[in-house]
């Protein structure tokens, strides 16, 4: 007589899942306790205003390598992207000669254009030849670095629109409103990866290559359109660095 094994329970398993997954906001959350029993200026609402601001960069940045993420990817050259995206973007600006109504978003349209396109080679080359993303962003790095110190002659860019300046320290209903960009683009990413057959395809292909290819999907395709939109998401953190310079 063979012994009856009982079945394991299977909230066990979620409970613990839900917990490892919460374990940093359960970190965060004793660290804002921790500083708001501390410091009677930690919850003031100008230092709340601050964290958004200074968080602002960091999270377009992240918005965009979710992306490349959930793929399989990773892209280490954001960095210097973003340098050589606002030597141009504002070079753009101040060179160009438009007016500032015009100038300031051609100057947007630059950086995410440049952005983008870091980004397409970054995925093409990776796809194409199949080197490992970590080295082919790996060299963009360096490659993006150079291209700005040449482009600029290492000088410094002076005389930024204000409008420009402006924005980077304006708030709206109480809000940085560089904070509220990166809020719309957190919820524009939510939708499309939760929402949308586009998204749904991302995760696919990051858990199982094979299946969506033989599903009759280029995953090539969808690989290189996530390096796109993270490198778009490094044009756009480039204006927000130069608007809070």
């Amino acid at each position: 007589m063979t012994a009856v094994t009982a079945p394991r329970f299977a909230g066990g398993r979620w409970v613990s899942q839900v917990l490892g997954e919460a374990g940093i906001g359960v970190a965060l959350a004793a660290l804002v306790v921790f500083f708001l029993a501390f410091s009677p200026y930690f919850g003031t609402s100008g230092n709340v205003r601050d964290i958004m601001t200074q968080i602002t960069i960091n999270t377009i940045l992240a918005v965009g390598m979710t992306f490349v993420i959930l793929v399989g990817g990773i892209d280490l050259s954001v960095g210097s992207v973003i340098a050589l995206c606002a030597v141009v973007a504002g070079t753009a600006m101040t060179d160009s000669g438009l007016p500032t109504a015009i100038a300031v978003p051609f100057a947007i349209l630059v950086s995410v254009v440049i952005g983008a396109i870091t980004g397409f080679v970054n995925g093409f080359v990776t796809e194409r030849w199949a080197v490992p993303s970590f080295v082919v962003t790996l060299g963009m790095l360096y490659v993006a670095r150079g291209a700005a110190q040449q482009y600029t002659g290492a000088a410094t860019i002076y005389n930024l629109p204000p409008g420009l300046t402006k924005f980077g320290t304006a708030t709206f209903a109480g809000l940085p409103a560089v904070f509220l960009v990166a809020i719309a683009l957190v919820a524009l990413a939510w939708f499309v990866l939760s929402r949308t057959v586009f998204g749904r395809l991302i995760y696919a292909t990051g858990n199982n290559e094979e299946a969506v290819r033989l599903s009759g999907h280029r995953t090539s395709r969808i690989k290189v359109s996530c390096f796109v939109i993270g490198g778009a998401c490094v044009g756009i953190a480039a204006i927000i660095y130069m608007a809070r310079l």
